[in-house]
């Protein structure tokens, strides 16, 4: 459950803009689709990097420490984009849309730890014959969290017909929103994600253990 939350969270972050795209692109000043495109384009353009680090922190630091270093990531660029609404008066809309994309860059890190780990956590989590509804299960909260970045920003910003350009509210709410959405099971995870149950759920788990154990011993002489 705290595997799935945080991944859902991370998808939030990827879709933000995609259903607000018109609205966000006044809020920063008429910057052009392409740009606003970019927001979300982040995540697969850092996907291969990202990648490459979600699997070296997976093998030197296990399940756990690798899981909330992704919240970590998720949850800093979640407030950085928060960051960018609150002191957007005073770096101008092109400063708040830099900052930003700052903020999605350490979400897309972020995110190939969780599309990655699904596997992982099943294998070390559940015995052979429930490991494929695990993995299913907690893959499927990506797209449910994509749901969820669909829905929320519409109901939250909002755009009046003051002037020309028209005037947008709510963008700080959204984020605010949705880094609570990111810290809270990060705080989850914290305080209750195990690397491993404390007692192997299969053979082969129980064998990792064994050699893991003997490695450790065998360094310690």
């Amino acid at each position: 459950g705290l595997f799935c939350l945080l991944n859902m969270s991370n998808a939030v972050l990827w879709v933000t803009f995609a259903p607000i795209t018109d609205i966000s692109s006044d809020y920063f000043d008429g910057a052009s689709t392409t740009s606003i495109n970019m927001l979300a384009l982040i995540f697969q353009i850092v996907y291969a990097p990202g990648t490459l680090v979600g699997v070296m922190a997976t093998k030197k630091y296990g399940l756990r420490d690798t899981l909330i270093f992704g919240g970590v990531l998720n949850t800093i660029g979640a407030l950085i984009r928060y960051i960018a609404t609150l002191c957007r008066a005073q770096v101008g809309p092109w400063g708040a849309y830099s900052l930003m994309m700052i903020g999605q860059f350490f979400g897309a890190l972020a995110q190939p730890i969780y599309v990655n780990l699904p596997a992982t956590m099943a294998a070390d989590w559940f015995a052979v014959d429930e490991r494929d509804i695990a993995t299913t299960i907690a893959a499927l909260f990506n797209p449910l969290g994509a749901a969820i970045g669909q829905v929320l920003p519409p109901m939250l910003v909002t755009q009046s017909e003051d002037d020309d350009n028209g005037y947008v509210h709510g963008m700080s709410t959204l984020m605010l929103s949705e880094t609570i959405l990111c810290l809270v099971p990060l705080l989850l995870a914290i305080l209750w994600f195990k690397s491993k149950p404390p007692t192997p759920p299969s053979r082969s788990a129980m064998m990792k253990d064994s050699l893991l154990e003997e490695e450790v011993e065998h360094q310690h002489h």
